[in-house]
């Protein structure tokens, strides 16, 4: 029976440590609005919500308040926050769009550049006057589909074994 060294012990433990604290993550690629509305277009308030998607939005999505992570001061009861995606309706500019009714009835539209659903980054929103004046906000896209902690430790343990082999090699 072959003894573990102490390197074997440090890369159990090592490992051990690296996944218990890795965040857990679910598969898909999360949206984060966070604003408020333009006072030019009435009373300022904030605005923001939460929403996990299996993969990048690429055509309308409609989503009501209960299948949101979280939700500010966003949705009147009973009506969607929808996603529109540039190309999915007809707008004077192509924009990527997010609409919806706050609780006293009235509409509110978020404006981003063209694909900004489609990749990740952190985004703000776009005015294209004369025709369109938008609310101002930051849209976050992650994806978290690829835990990249898991990454880091597998080059950090190829390269812990490399070094290793390396030394044994020098040595002999």
């Amino acid at each position: 029976m072959r003894r573990i060294g102490a390197t074997g012990i440090f890369l159990l433990l090592s490992a051990v440590a690296l996944i218990a604290a890795a965040p857990a993550r679910a598969d898909g690629v999360v949206y984060t609005l966070t604003g408020s509305t333009n006072s030019t277009l009435g009373p300022v308030h904030a605005e923001g919500f939460q929403f996990t998607a299996p993969d990048f939005i690429t055509s309308y999505t409609g989503l009501s308040e209960s299948e949101l992570g979280s939700c500010t001061a966003c949705a009147l009861a009973g009506t969607a926050i929808e996603f529109y995606p540039s190309g999915s309706i007809d707008t004077i500019v192509p924009v990527d769009l997010i609409r919806f009714t706050d609780a006293n009835g009235v509409v509110y539209g978020f404006f981003f550049a063209p694909g900004d659903f489609s990749a990740t980054g952190t985004y703000t929103t776009s005015d294209y006057p004369p025709y369109i004046v938008s609310n101002v906000g930051i849209l976050t896209v992650q994806n978290t589909s690829e835990p990249p902690g898991f990454l880091l430790l597998a080059a950090g343990l190829l390269a812990l074994v490399g070094m290793r082999k390396r030394k044994t090699l020098i040595r002999s």
